[in-house]
């Protein structure tokens, strides 16, 4: 082998290998920077936070949207803060939850610096599951759950008749859920 061809054999091996190694950093790094999502309106209609919308006269459909960093707890507690929130804006003492879902959106990222395919390590032409395996439980492969809580509810001034385990009163709510609310930082 050439003493050059040699040299630029190493500073190539040596360069995507540092290349690699950086990516890993940055990576690990700025995902250390995500925090909770704190209550707030959403910017946008996927964005994380509360939304609202006034379905009829006494009925809304409020909505939280957190990111992969806040519970499944957190996304509902908000939500049911929310929904108080409205009762009170709209002048109402009572809420009543019609419905109430929660979905988990799953997304798979790798953490593996390592490339599988039909031509074996390296190959960037066909992805890991090209031999039959599930991409979902590859080398390094990280999952992230990101919950969304959705509850549609009637607004009451006064107390409906009946006991009804889904109808709130709207400044208990804010009383007993406040301590667990996160407000953005200023």
């Amino acid at each position: 082998m050439k003493p050059f061809a040699r040299c630029r054999e190493n500073l190539l091996q040596w360069s995507m290998s540092n290349f690699v190694y950086i990516t890993i950093a940055l990576v690990f790094g700025l995902s250390g920077c995500v925090t909770a999502t704190p209550y707030k309106a959403a910017t946008s209609d996927s964005g994380a936070g509360y939304r609202d919308k006034k379905i009829d006269e006494d009925k809304y459909r409020v909505v939280f949207r957190g990111n992969e960093e806040t519970s499944r707890e957190t996304v509902e507690i908000y939500l049911l803060y929310r929904a108080a929130e409205v009762t009170l804006e709209n002048g109402d003492n009572y809420f009543l939850v019609i419905e109430q879902k929660t979905d988990t959106h799953t997304s798979y990222y790798s953490t593996s610096p390592v490339f599988y395919g039909a031509y074996g390590r390296g190959s960037y032409r066909y992805p890991y599951y090209a031999y039959g395996y599930s991409w979902v439980n590859a080398p390094g492969m990280q999952t992230l759950d990101r919950y969304e809580a959705i509850a549609y509810i009637t607004l009451y001034k006064e107390k409906p008749p009946g006991n009804n385990a889904e109808l709130f009163n709207a400044k208990e709510v804010l009383k007993n859920l406040a301590p667990d609310i996160h407000r953005p930082q200023k």
